[in-house]
């Protein structure tokens, strides 16, 4: 405590970890505390977070792929009703040429007789 005098009031978070860290250790051990344990623990926990880390980065990738793929819907969908129009137009034009058509070769036969 001495060592480290005030300057731990103005001292940012784990400022002191490097000259606290073997004072620490020590009294685990002086006390009968398991520091492999405790280190063994801790390897748990990394593995858990690095484990946590990718799967959130694949949920993250997951939701990019989803907001393609509902851009590449919405585009679909936008064409799908283009085409629909275009048919319909498509469906009605024939047909007023199949009247017109029609209508010509009744004349030309009235005409005939």
């Amino acid at each position: 405590r001495q060592a480290i005098g005030h300057r731990w009031e103005n001292a940012p978070a784990f400022a002191f970890d490097h000259e606290f860290k073997p004072v620490l250790k020590q009294q685990m051990e002086s006390f009968g505390i398991d520091t492999g344990r405790m280190d063994k623990v801790r390897g748990e926990i990394d593995e858990v977070k690095h484990v946590m880390v990718g799967n959130i980065e694949k949920v993250l990738n997951r939701g990019e792929k989803i907001d393609l793929l509902v851009g590449k819907t919405e585009n679909l969908n936008q064409q799908a009703f283009k085409f629909k129009k275009q048919s319909h137009r498509l469906k009605q034009e024939l047909w007023w040429r199949r009247c017109k058509a029609n209508t010509m070769i009744c004349l030309a036969v009235l005409t005939l007789v």
